[in-house]
């Protein structure tokens, strides 16, 4: 059976499936990089700067996915991680994406740190265990204590300030009153309390429900470490662990086309200097006989 034209393609080049997460990686976080360097903000509100943050986040991820590839190749523990960069890539999508206006942009990413916050502080009101002085000493377990009130009194403070730029949006007039109270970023519309979920989320990324449905239902599966993690365990049944690459791959080069948006003024010059940086690597890793080849075309041509 005759291989497709993109791996013959890759055979010449020396290049495996891996590699070409590799390439959109690298790519991705070079421009990152660049444009973190450009466009530092100190407000964590800024919409591009918060937008960089995220996508840094993701390379993170995926870079934690790749070190388990070269090394056990466990395919739950990757398909763990890669649910968590799909629904970065999720969010990502619907709010710098399916979200045109920017007020309405503003509304929401203020809505999504006040979702956060106040998440975080509901959870610090869990009260801290008795001290055990076997384990912690008076001093070390009054530090926490403090700790903790700290934190909660500058989540209380976060929560008072994000409430009254959510008042002093242009929209919030408009805005129905339960999304204030949920905090609800996820709104469908302003005056209505009703909210998209994760699914339609995962659709309006992927843009068709059935890999909207795969991704949400078989990662799942992989984060609440239900049977069928158990069965591509490599003791059990070997299986291709690059697919987690390869999604990783899909959305990164998803990522380009939104960095391609939304810093218009600087890609040109960010994609030439990665095409130098990329043309080099590829003919540092080319096999012989390609560059070889390569090589007496272009003598053949210049003759």
């Amino acid at each position: 059976m005759s291989k497709p034209q993109y791996q013959q393609i890759m055979d010449l080049l020396g290049l495996q499936e891996h590699n070409l997460f590799e390439i959109a990686y690298n790519k991705i976080v070079y421009f990152t990089s660049v444009l973190s360097a450009l466009f530092r903000k100190e407000s964590v509100l800024d919409e591009r700067t918060f937008l960089l943050r995220s996508i840094r986040r993701m390379t993170n991820l995926m870079r934690s996915i790749y070190v388990i590839f070269k090394s056990t190749k466990d395919r739950a523990s990757m398909m763990i991680l890669a649910r968590s960069v799909i629904d970065l890539n999720a969010t990502i999508c619907f709010l710098f994406e399916h979200v045109k206006d920017k007020d309405e942009r503003a509304l929401r990413l203020l809505l999504f740190y006040l979702d956060g916050v106040r998440t975080r502080l509901k959870l610090s009101q869990e009260p801290l265990k008795k001290r055990d002085p076997k384990y912690i000493s008076e001093e070390e377990y009054n530090a926490t204590l403090d700790q903790i009130n700290a934190a909660k009194e500058a989540d209380i403070s976060a929560v008072q300030e994000l409430e009254i730029r959510i008042k002093k949006n242009p929209l919030f007039p408009k805005m129905h009153h339960s999304i204030m109270e949920n905090a609800s970023w996820k709104y469908k519309k302003l005056g209505d309390k009703h909210s998209y979920s994760w699914m339609d989320l995962y659709e309006i990324a992927v843009g068709e429900k059935n890999m909207a449905q795969f991704e949400l239902e078989y990662f799942s599966h992989y984060v609440h470490g239900v049977a069928i993690s158990d069965f591509q365990f490599p003791s059990i049944n070997k299986t291709n662990p690059v697919f987690a690459l390869n999604i990783c791959c899909s959305i990164l080069n998803h990522l380009e086309s939104i960095i391609k948006v939304w810093f218009s003024g600087e890609y040109v010059e960010l994609e030439e200097a990665h095409k130098k940086h990329l043309v080099n690597s590829l003919l540092e890793n080319m096999p012989p006989e390609t560059l070889e080849a390569y090589l007496k075309s272009l003598d053949m041509v210049e003759n």
